[in-house]
């Protein structure tokens, strides 16, 4: 699946591994990424809309929010773009 233009997800990997025990440090960043999902009467909804964000290398990220807030939904999203590209 192609992404829109709307749509960007950038990996950027270091050439060579870098670090301890060879680990590869990556930039990833996301912008507008939206995700609508269609009920079973056939209606759809707007699950995420417009996010952005980015993670960088040598940083703790985290992901918080209450239950059902999207926070699977993103990272499942992100996974799709990740390995659509």
């Amino acid at each position: 699946m192609p992404l829109d233009d709307d749509e960007m997800m950038e990996i950027e990997e270091a050439n060579e591994p870098q670090g301890r025990y060879g680990i590869v440090y990556a930039h990833l960043s996301w912008k507008d990424v939206n995700v609508m999902v269609t009920l079973n009467n056939g209606d759809t909804r707007n699950v995420l809309g417009g996010l952005t964000g980015y993670a960088e290398p040598g940083t703790f990220t985290a992901l918080m929010g209450p239950s059902g807030s999207g926070k699977s939904t993103l990272l499942d999203a992100l996974d799709v773009l990740l390995y659509a590209s």
